[in-house]
This record gives C-alpha cells, sequence and structure tokens, in this order.
C-alpha cells in the first residue's frame, strides 16, 4: 500500500505543472482613467523562482471585459533582479496564456514591451475570465513588476 501512495506522488509531482503549486507574492496597484485601465503588479518570487497569484476581485472588476492591448515587464535592480530569460503567463481559467506566449524569456535588466499574441497574430487580447499571474523561473526571492494595460 505504501508503494502505491509513493508511487501516485510521484505520478501525481510529474502530471500536476510546478508553476500551480508556487506562491510567490504580489502587490497590486491600480490607474483608473475614462478610457485606460491599468493593473501594476509587483511580485517577489518563491524560493523555486515562481509566482502564481490570482489576481484580486478589484483587479477584475477594474479589466473585465476590456481587452489587454500591452503588457510592460520591469525586472527588479541589483540582487532583486529576476534570472535572465525569466517567464510571464498570464492564465485564464482554462489554463491558457491570454498572451498567447509573447511574454517568455524577459530580459533580467531592460524595461521591456509586449503586445499579445492572439491567434497567429498579435492584437489585442479581451479579458473574459478571472487571471493568474505566472512568473516561471526568476530565481530565488527576486522582483519584478508587470503592467496590463487596458482600454
Amino acid at each position: 500500500m505504501k508503494k502505491l501512495l509513493l508511487i501516485a506522488a510521484i505520478i501525481a509531482a510529474l502530471v500536476i505543472p510546478h508553476h500551480a503549486m508556487a506562491v510567490g507574492s504580489v502587490t497590486e496597484t491600480f490607474y483608473d482613467d475614462f478610457n485606460m485601465k491599468m493593473v501594476t503588479l509587483a511580485w517577489t518570487s518563491d524560493a523555486a523562482g515562481d509566482v502564481s497569484v490570482a489576481l484580486s476581485t478589484e483587479a477584475m472588476k477594474l479589466i473585465l471585459g476590456r481587452d489587454i492591448q500591452a503588457v510592460v515587464t520591469i525586472p527588479g535592480a541589483g540582487d532583486d533582479a529576476p534570472t535572465d530569460n525569466y517567464d510571464v503567463y498570464l492564465y485564464d481559467s482554462n489554463s491558457m496564456d491570454i498572451l498567447g506566449n509573447a511574454a517568455m524569456n524577459r530580459s533580467t535588466s531592460a524595461t521591456q514591451i509586449i503586445t499579445p499574441y492572439v491567434g497567429a497574430a498579435y492584437g489585442y487580447s479581451p479579458v473574459y475570465d478571472n487571471l493568474t499571474l505566472i512568473i516561471d523561473v526568476a530565481g530565488n526571492a527576486n522582483k519584478g513588476t508587470v503592467k496590463l494595460i487596458c482600454r
């Protein structure tokens, strides 16, 4: 019986994506103008270098039904800088990255801006569902900021 439980645990660890178990932390701030909405997500990775945090109800109320037009990634500075080529995803409840993997391989030192990749082209990505910010392979306790710019 113990062997069966051990085998089941190993299979579960291999099947469940590692970022689904990550924690990290995120602090949200908001900008709400008549036409433009912006959610700023200041993150700190966990010991594994990951973040997996659902956007708050307040953030979702601000951007639900709008389009993400751009995403800005700003790495932390100095010892807080994330590992080069860290990845940023924005998952919906179906575990689909609504950025279309366009925010992978981020710089450890430069601010970068992307337009979501939707279907087979760059364009606006509609927000129709609750979202989860995923940061992958950023290094232990490193920091950065993600800005979601919506209209």
